[in-house]
């Protein structure tokens, strides 16, 4: 396919390298499912006994797709293992089970692709909060919530209010998940795309295309990368233009996304991607970016979790106090722990040692002492 697609080639080592992972997971996979499956059929013969008839034993269609879905075991596997001991699986709750599972999913996926944010929509006589937003098309978006009081209807006129202190929290979560995304890609290489998001007040949370866990140095590597541009304290600028003007200028779109006609580019920092969002008017708003948490979700989907301004300060403010309480503890400066820490771990194999040393000589005293007291026989 090197021809076709040229970037095959240059990715060959990174493409090889998941294939084999993706072998090893299906191996593993069949192995699990496997031995889960001979549990269940046991349990059915035995159940039965001996005296059923051939055909009349059947497996569970939500056992036959809890195999599916949960550890990814093949239904016509399911079927052939079950085929060779004269057991039917149930097809029909089979198939029912994945109707519902991917009736929620669509549920679920209705709910994403807009920033949430707590806001309030008031009328007289009436309130209601604001507790999540979806896209419904390309240029409307739905508003989740609780009305609290009062009864809205088709045709009142409604003035939004909103939590300006939650919002700029959110606002600076967001715009950190951009540059978060950029440094990704300059670190883990062009592969990696954005497979989900979550912005709130509190954190954003980014799930990417990548098939390893981030090592300390990549993850300290992609904090100093987004910090830098939030040094810059670059201005952000977006701008209106066609879908196809904005890939020409090269900004960057999510796969998978609804676009119109025309898409409203951001430019923030050295990231330039199409958001309708809130952004900081400057890069240096967002203040400080720390990683908190990095993970698997899923076969190639890692996950970042991230905090940025006042929650950035307190997460390191309290890390600076656990590690004054521990140079406290240990009777040492804070740039001595790992010094300290170490004597400590010496100290205590030693007196492993000696411990063993001294168990060893009382087992001997012991001995002694029971030879002295055996009575010869005549």
């Amino acid at each position: 396919m090197g021809p076709a697609y040229p970037e095959l080639g240059a990715a060959q080592d990174r493409v090889t390298d998941l294939l084999r992972q993706e072998e090893e997971r299906f191996f593993e996979t069949i192995a699990n499912g496997m031995s889960m499956l001979e549990m269940a059929l046991n349990e059915l013969e035995a159940t039965a006994g001996t005296k059923a008839q051939a055909g009349a034993i059947v497996l569970s269609g939500e056992i036959a797709f809890k195999l599916h879905d949960t550890y990814g075991f093949p239904l016509d596997l399911t079927a052939d293992v079950c085929r060779e001991r004269d057991i039917r699986v149930d097809e029909a709750a089979f198939d029912a089970a994945m109707k519902r599972q991917r009736e929620q999913a669509r549920a679920a996926a209705g709910d994403q692709g807009a920033l949430t944010q707590i806001t309030e929509i008031q009328s007289e006589g009436a309130h209601f909060v604001v507790t999540d937003t979806a896209k419904i098309q390309a240029e409307v978006t739905g508003h989740h919530g609780l009305l609290e009081r009062g009864e809205l209807k088709l045709g009142d006129t409604v003035q939004a209010v909103v939590d300006r202190q939650r919002r700029q929290h959110t606002i600076r979560n967001h715009s950190a998940t951009h540059l978060l995304h950029k440094a990704l890609r300059d670190v883990l290489g062009s592969h990696v795309q954005q497979k989900g998001s979550l912005v709130d007040a509190e954190k954003t949370r980014f799930d990417f295309s990548h098939h390893a866990p981030l090592s300390h140095a990549e993850i300290q590597r992609i904090e100093t990368i987004v910090n830098t541009e939030i040094l810059r304290n670059v201005s952000t600028q977006a701008q209106s233009m066609s879908y196809d003007d904005a890939l020409k200028s090269g900004a960057m779109a999510l796969f998978g996304e609804k676009y119109s006609d025309q898409v409203r580019v951001l430019e923030i920092g050295f990231s330039r991607e199409l958001c309708g969002g809130t952004h900081v008017a400057r890069t240096g708003d967002i203040g400080l970016f720390k990683i908190v948490f990095e993970g698997g979700v899923a076969a190639g989907i890692r996950r970042i979790e991230a905090i940025t301004g006042e929650q950035a300060l307190r997460f390191v403010q309290e890390a600076d106090e656990r590690i004054a309480n521990a140079a406290h503890l240990l009777k040492a400066q804070p740039a001595e722990l790992n010094q300290r820490i170490g004597q400590l771990q010496d100290h205590a194999k030693a007196l492993e040692k000696e411990l063993a040393q001294l168990k060893s000589k009382l087992a001997g005293y012991q001995l002694d002492a029971l030879a002295a007291l055996a009575v010869k026989q005549s």
